[in-house]
């Protein structure tokens, strides 16, 4: 030990008070790199510390209290020591200076955004500015605007060596925003965390507070907080996922951040593993409404399942070349994750496991946000995602589902303007789903809608085309479903009409002849009970002895079609009668 620094130790601490100290030991290479014929090399020299540095500095100052680190600035094998140095020094600075008032201590705040070695007091960091500014959601926030304040304040937490702001920039922030499905900008303040649980009791007595009206506003708002609050929790999550991946790759790279280096961490981290576990753990989250803290807690959670920790990831992070750090542009690559989806879909419909199509759900929807507007790609990944949704509302029925299925598909018949080669499916696909949603909650204007769409699609069929059948077929059924509520016979007419050209497009051996022979049948009689003529009641009854025809005597249909003709042949007898 030198002798001043001997002196140093000797002389009264009293000035130093209560500020925490840490004794550092430099040069702990130069150390083990001695050797000292150890056996076991770190043991030996953690010895050697105690006895020849550790002791005679507690002899000197008479205190046993004090906290000793070793550290090794150099590359290689042997350094070692930074991120202990840093922790400890946190801990230290945390313990001493404590927070007031239940806030975080600004002291320790400012030593997590200084250092730029250990991610784990990064994480740390995001999450005591969010919990304690932000996720707790004040009303006077807008969601947007929410959202960008706690992005500015991660990153700055982050430090990361940005001296373009790229990371706080408009072009990130809308990549971010896409990630996770863009949040509408008029989004009302956020009814969130602190008020979840008082505007649910309001929305359970509706019936005798609220009118009709107000109550169907205030529900749509609740269950729009609760997307709300999965893309909230989202952005928080994968931007502190992003940020550490981006912080791993940095790590051994002293060039100023590049809008490449951002994009190789941001495309790494979304074909990443624990990026689509997060965002399952995130959709399956609130099935029931939780509490404020337990969403704070399923936010911190997720955020400490840290992505650098897989050590696939840190490979990723290891394989980017050095000429895309050093891209001065933005790029988001996609095919890695429609690889996946094809892989994903291959093996939903070899095994038929949910757990696969969720999957599928998730990678679609990823995809489909980070897809600009203007690409041609977008078309295809709107219809994808859609079908993919409509795979599992056949099988789990989930509203919610089909209400995504119809928004999309609208978006769908958006982008297939007339002339387009896919806009009759667009509006068949569309009509389909809104019929689905119709049988469930019977809102005429559905009905209207799926109406105007099928006779759009007939439209776009040349005449005489057998591909007319299935749009004539499902557009009579419409219009015979609104005459049966409305009475409209103009629907009835048109019904009629119909039903008649898809019976001149099924062949004698069709196996939808029979259905197409009673409808039209149904159809006459309802134009015969209110306009009786002898024509419509032979046409009726050729139309069911024709149906009758092809029911085998086993089948169900056999004593139906019976039954109806019978009815039919006294309907002619009334007639005559009435005519005598």
């Amino acid at each position: 030990m030198q002798d001043s620094m001997a002196m140093f130790l000797r002389g009264d601490f009293s000035a130093i008070g209560n500020i925490p100290t840490i004794v550092v030991f430099t040069k702990y290479d130069r150390l083990l790199a001695r050797g000292l014929q150890m056996s076991n090399l770190t043991t030996d020299a953690e010895k050697y510390l105690e006895d020849h540095c550790n002791k005679p500095i507690e002899q000197l100052t008479g205190s046993t209290n004090l906290t000793y680190v070793a550290v090794s600035c150099n590359g290689g094998e042997h350094r070692q020591g930074l991120e202990n140095l840093i922790e400890l020094t946190y801990k230290k600075i945390t313990a001493t200076f404590g927070s007031r008032l239940g806030m975080p201590s600004s002291v320790s705040m400012v030593i997590q955004m200084a250092q730029r070695v250990s991610p784990s007091l990064k994480i740390e960091g995001s999450i005591t500015v969010g919990k304690w500014r932000y996720w707790r959601a004040p009303t006077d926030y807008t969601v947007p605007e929410c959202i960008a304040a706690i992005h500015t304040d991660i990153v700055r937490i982050w430090n990361l060596d940005d001296p373009s702001q790229h990371l706080s920039s408009e072009e990130f922030r809308e990549i971010m925003a896409n990630l996770i499905g863009t949040i509408d900008v008029s989004t009302p303040p956020f009814l969130g965390f602190l008020h979840l649980a008082t505007t649910i009791a309001m929305v359970e007595s509706l019936p005798v507070v609220l009118p009709l009206a107000t109550g169907r506003v205030l529900i749509k708002q609740v269950y729009g907080a609760l997307d709300v609050r999965h893309k909230f929790m989202a952005y928080i999550v994968h931007l502190v996922h992003i940020l550490e991946m981006l912080f791993a790759l940095q790590a051994n790279n002293s060039e100023d951040l590049t809008r490449g280096a951002i994009s190789s961490a941001f495309n790494a981290y979304c074909q990443s593993e624990t990026f689509h576990g997060v965002d399952m753990q995130i959709g399956d989250f609130d099935n029931k409404i939780p509490r404020r803290d337990t969403v704070l807690g399923k936010i911190i959670s997720l955020i400490r399942e840290s992505p650098t920790a897989d050590a696939s990831n840190i490979g990723v992070l290891a394989s980017i070349s050095r000429e895309d750090l050093e891209r001065d542009e933005w790029y988001i690559d996609d095919g890695a994750s429609e690889r996946r989806i094809d892989d994903l879909n291959l093996q939903f419909f070899t095994e038929r496991r949910m757990h696969d199509l969720r999957n599928v759900i998730t990678h679609r929807r990823t995809v489909l946000n980070l897809t600009r507007s203007w690409r041609r790609e977008r078309l295809a990944r709107i219809v994808g995602l859609a079908n993919a949704l409509d795979e599992r509302f056949e099988r789990e029925g989930s509203i919610d589902d089909l209400m995504e299925i119809i928004a999309l598909r609208r978006t769908a018949v958006q982008l297939t303007p007339p002339g387009h080669r896919e806009r009759v499916v667009s509006l068949i696909n569309l009509a389909n789903s809104l019929d689905e949603r119709f049988k469930r909650e019977h809102n005429m204007e559905d009905l209207s809608d799926i109406i105007s769409l099928r006779r759009a699609a007939l439209e776009l069929n040349p005449q005489g085309h057998q591909t007319r059948f299935v749009p004539l077929f499902n557009l009579a059924d419409s219009l015979y479903e609104r005459f049966r509520r409305v009475g409209d016979m103009e629907d009835l007419e048109e019904t009629i009409t119909h039903r008649r050209a898809v019976l001149a497009l099924t062949p004698p051996n069709h196996r939808r002849r029979f259905v197409t022979l009673v409808n039209l049948a149904n159809s006459l009689h309802e134009r015969f009970v209110r306009s009786p003529t002898l024509e419509d009641l032979d046409e009726i009854i050729t139309f069911r002895r024709a149906a009758l025809g092809l029911t085998p005597p086993t089948s169900s249909d056999q004593w139906m079609s019976s039954l109806n003709l019978a009815n039919s042949v006294k309907s002619i007898k009334d007639k005559v009668e009435m005519l005598i």
